[in-house]
């Protein structure tokens, strides 16, 4: 797929086309980075409704998600929830879905070479995978 491409940061810069290194650099910044701005960054398609959103949790991993709420599952035998602030407004994601910085970098890749979801990994709505306690 040779369609052009654009990150968008937690700061609002924009990036289009960005090789592979550069995406390697944007998912090795530190938590400041990832705690600034809007929470998140994107990638987008050219001509194509579709995206992934990531963002980095120290300690935790990378979390990526496309635009149905669906995210890779990297290891089904974790049941907590990760908070995280996009936008200012706190946001439960489930730990099954946190990758390490290669597995995130492959999922991104795959996704700007292919336009579609890695299907090495099970996509699952995020909010069937997060358990939910009652007050």
């Amino acid at each position: 797929m040779n369609k052009n491409h654009c990150f968008r940061g937690t700061q609002g810069e924009e990036i289009t086309n960005p090789s592979k290194e550069a995406l390697q650099n944007i998912l090795s910044k530190d938590k400041s980075y990832w705690e600034s701005g809007s929470g998140d960054a994107g990638i987008t398609l050219e001509g194509r409704n579709c995206y992934l959103i990531f963002f980095k949790k120290d300690g935790t991993g990378i979390f990526v998600m496309n635009e149905c709420y669906e995210a890779p599952i990297a290891d089904n035998n974790q049941k907590a929830s990760i908070e995280h602030y996009i936008g200012g407004e706190v946001f439960a994601t489930p730990q099954a879905c946190y990758h390490t910085e290669k597995a995130a970098l492959d999922i991104l890749q795959y996704f700007i070479e292919n336009g579609k979801y890695h299907p090495q990994f099970e996509w699952t709505d995020i909010y069937e995978l997060i358990e939910y306690s009652s007050p």
